[in-house]
């Protein structure tokens, strides 16, 4: 039992410093890390998939390096966890799966103002909704 709390209290600690550093992160690396996190997620793009990353950067305009990329990809699936891939859903819209991700994602993950960070949001959804050809 004593071994479990030494483990949690660990598992704190790490989260504390994990927000102690985005914290004091500016707000263009948040917005690289939200946008291209989010993309891995709802298309099931790899760290790997430098062609697709590449794609997404050259819409979006996030980073110089599309290599940057690779980082966030590789938390998408413990960052949005409770978030489905677009090919899993049917009947999705882009209103309702830009109001789902804007109610479910970690608070930590905010960044600018709540329109900017839906404005963007947005246009990722839309991009990986044309992307899929969804309408």
């Amino acid at each position: 039992m004593k071994r479990f709390f030494q483990l949690l209290n660990v598992k704190n600690h790490l989260r504390v410093l994990w927000l102690w550093i985005w914290n004091r992160t500016r707000v263009s690396f948040r917005r690289v890390f939200v946008l291209s996190s989010l993309h891995a997620r709802l298309v099931k793009c790899g760290v790997d998939d430098l062609e697709t990353l590449g794609q997404v950067n050259a819409e979006f305009k996030l980073v110089r390096d599309v290599k940057v990329l690779r980082f966030p990809t590789l938390f998408a699936p413990l960052i949005w966890r409770n978030l489905a891939a677009l090919q899993e859903k049917e009947t999705a819209t882009v209103n309702d799966e830009v109001t789902s991700i804007v109610h479910n994602m970690p608070g930590w993950l905010q960044y600018g103002s709540l329109e900017e960070l839906e404005a963007d949001i947005r246009l990722m959804v839309k991009y990986c909704f044309k992307r899929y050809q969804r309408s």
